[in-house]
């Protein structure tokens, strides 16, 4: 039933009728996230995510689409907050504490450290975004569709675990750096010294 209505949610976004899918979008959020949380255990609730976790990208797509950016940006961390936090439960050094930390709490710290997140929405069936957030705020960078850069890495990935040589691999590297990196990179702010 998710995986449907996250169907008509992405049809209905583009035939233009954003409020009807996010409409759409937020029901099958709240169905997939209700049925997360009646698993017992936390590989299946990680493993759920897995397999549909791309409804959380499809909502920050809706919400793109109006220039919502800081809510397309928590809609994705929400998605991966949830894998983080069924991945080291159980750990005691691992247990969440505390309140969740707000972008302008983010930022200040990001900006004191010299240092930008940069957060991927899961591109299953959307076009692969990257949020870029450092000391100057939280910009969108639309890098298209995932397809033609999945296949440079998993290209590269198979070489390297072959054991070729990076020479061999460097086609589908460059590849992966035009798409990926050089776009990403031209978004933070020219003082970050860590991601």
């Amino acid at each position: 039933l998710t995986v449907l209505k996250r169907f008509e949610g992405t049809a209905l976004l583009e035939l233009g009728r954003i409020d009807e899918a996010e409409s759409v979008l937020l029901e099958a959020l709240k169905l997939f996230e209700e049925r997360r949380e009646s698993l017992d255990d936390n590989r299946s609730r990680a493993g759920i995510f897995a397999a549909s976790g791309e409804i959380y990208a499809s909502l920050a797509h809706c919400q793109l689409a109006t220039d919502r950016i800081e809510e397309a940006f928590a809609t994705v961390e929400r998605g991966r907050a949830s894998v983080f936090r069924d991945r080291v439960a159980g750990q005691e050094d691992g247990q969440a504490t505390g309140q969740a930390v707000g972008i302008a709490d983010l930022q200040v710290e990001l900006a004191k450290s010299n240092a930008a997140l940069i957060l991927f929405n899961d591109p299953v069936f959307d076009p692969l975004v990257a949020f870029v957030l450092d000391g100057r705020g939280l910009r969108v960078v639309e890098l298209g569709l995932a397809d033609p850069i999945m296949a440079d890495a998993r290209a590269a990935l198979r070489l390297l675990a072959a054991g070729e040589s990076l020479e061999t691999c460097q086609p589908a590297l460059a590849r992966l750096e035009n798409l990926v990196s050089g776009p990403v990179l031209a978004a933070v702010d020219s003082s970050v010294a860590r991601f």
